[in-house]
């Protein structure tokens, strides 16, 4: 196909015109958001080493967590009690012994936090912080150490009292 030079410019002229004119088009409005739901940002606090299992009082005001405080050359763990609203520290409980499950009584008046390294059960009084009794499981495995593992379970219409792993259970660990 055979251009002649004034068809071609003509062509490239309309190309270019398009290019040239200057876009008009009606100025639009500002798209106004309606307000954005109150939505709770999560809160992050970095607490201590050796963190388990957290639990929630039955009225909301305390967020307990167990923590092993780590491994090496530590002895011991610690039970924080913390603002479930702010993450501030309101209380903290030292342990003797390692600390991972926990479970709040019905009523929120005792935590029990299993000592699954020692096999046993702490329970501690909400209102003090401190530990009123303990219960240690004199049964090993085939090395010798307690049943571990973290689960803790308190069934207190039966007085039931339970840590770590029952002989043959798996619990998925």
């Amino acid at each position: 196909m055979k251009y002649t030079l004034p068809t071609l410019t003509l062509a490239i002229s309309a190309a270019l015109s398009g290019c040239a004119t200057p876009h008009s088009s009606a100025v639009s409005q500002p798209v106004v958001d309606s307000p954005a739901p109150n939505v709770a940002q999560p809160l992050q606090r970095q607490l201590a080493e050796g963190l388990y299992e957290m639990a929630l009082s039955p009225q909301g005001d305390a967020l307990y967590v167990a923590s092993a405080e780590g491994f090496k050359n530590v002895q011991g763990g610690a039970v924080y009690t913390l603002d479930p609203h702010t993450l501030n520290t309101i209380g903290l409980t030292h342990t003797d012994l390692k600390n991972f499950a926990l479970q709040l009584s019905a009523e929120g008046k005792t935590l029990y936090v299993s000592n699954s390294l020692d096999g046993g059960i702490s329970a501690i009084d909400t209102a003090t912080g401190k530990v009123k009794n303990r219960l240690l499981f004199s049964e090993r495995n085939e090395k010798g150490r307690p049943y571990g593992g973290p689960p803790a379970a308190v069934a207190e219409q039966y007085s039931l009292r339970w840590c770590g792993r029952r002989p043959g259970a798996n619990l998925g660990g």
